[in-house]
């Protein structure tokens, strides 16, 4: 597996904003706080979208279908409005800056959106995981687009990233300040695809990469006396051992080609707990981390492609978190 070569960690590195699109949620702002947060460090242009069901339309006459969905359009416009004033500036904001879309289903509307847009980036606030998907209806316009349900279907509609935010995350008024590549796995962690691109992105604006391999099941130190069939742990820390130190020189090597590359940073660690809560809550966070993962698609499954590994450092991480597909 490769990954998608749109992914932001290649897009951040060129010249042009990066493309953030935000799922309408009107209970948490935090999707707004990460796009403007973003924007401290790199030039950022964000858009929004909401959803309107075509059947709750349809219902009305030609005219005041019209109305209907104009005046949908202007309270969105208003709400987000609001929302946004002292967040973000007039400039980072894309000059079509809200959307009301009419799907019937509202993750085929935000894809389509994001496709339309060539967004390079959907942020998701931390709804996402305890609520189902919301739809615009008469009594309650705009509705909120951000959901658990949606997560896994829009990851096998799209190649675009999705970033997800911790509810009431702090972060660093300085921006990003660390860049992380976090790899869940409980066998050898593969680096390859990512770390050249994460380095060359930290090389550019300044900050240093942290590689991180966790296994919420393994011990964090080996014991050489056990029996060979309870090792399987131990096996994952000396191999994950190998494999940090073969990044750190992969990454090396990319970043040093940057503008900016030079005496730049890597650190590597190891995370490990009794499980996913004491295995991430085990890495030192702060305010201006961003972390990168990502996940590949399970061909064992009908539908979704969401891996469960991933599912569950998004769901405890407390710095906000990139997924990139994996195609």
């Amino acid at each position: 597996m490769t990954l998608n070569s749109t992914l932001p960690i290649a897009v951040l590195s060129e010249s042009r904003p990066l493309r953030l699109h935000i799922g309408w949620d009107r209970k948490h702002a935090e999707p707004f706080k990460l796009a403007a947060w973003l924007g401290r460090s790199v030039p950022v242009s964000v858009s929004v979208s909401a959803v309107a069901k075509p059947t709750l339309a349809k219902r009305l006459p030609g005219e005041r279908r019209s109305t209907w969905l104009s005046a949908a359009g202007d309270e969105l416009a208003s709400e987000v409005s609001q929302l946004v004033d002292g967040l973000l500036a007039p400039h980072q904001r894309h000059t079509t800056f809200t959307h009301l879309v009419e799907a019937q289903r509202a993750t085929a509307g935000l894809v389509d959106t994001v496709t339309g847009l060539g967004a390079d980036m959907i942020i998701l606030g931390p709804g996402t995981g305890s609520t189902k998907l919301g739809e615009t209806s008469p009594k309650d316009l705009p509705a909120r687009l951000a959901a658990s349900v949606a997560v896994e279907t829009i990851l096998s509609e799209t190649l675009t990233p999705l970033a997800f935010v911790p509810r009431g995350v702090e972060l660093s008024t300085a921006g990003i300040t660390r860049l992380n590549c976090v790899f869940a796995s409980s066998g050898r962690p593969h680096f390859s695809p990512m770390v050249p691109r994460a380095a060359a992105l930290a090389g550019r604006i300044g900050v240093p990469l942290r590689l991180i391999a966790i296994n919420p099941r393994a011990a964090l130190k080996p014991n050489l006396q056990a029996p060979a069939h309870e090792r399987a742990a131990d096996d994952w820390y000396e191999c994950s051992l190998a494999s940090l130190d073969l990044a750190r020189d992969l990454a090396v090597s990319a970043a040093g080609g940057t503008p900016g590359g030079e005496g730049f940073e890597v650190e590597v660690g190891l995370a490990s707990g009794k499980g996913w809560r004491k295995a991430v809550d085990s890495i030192p966070w702060c305010g201006g981390d961003l972390v990168f993962t990502a996940a590949g698609r399970e061909p064992t499954r009908r539908r979704g492609v969401f891996d469960p590994r991933v599912r569950e450092l998004v769901r405890h991480s407390r710095a906000p978190v990139i997924v990139c597909p994996l195609v």
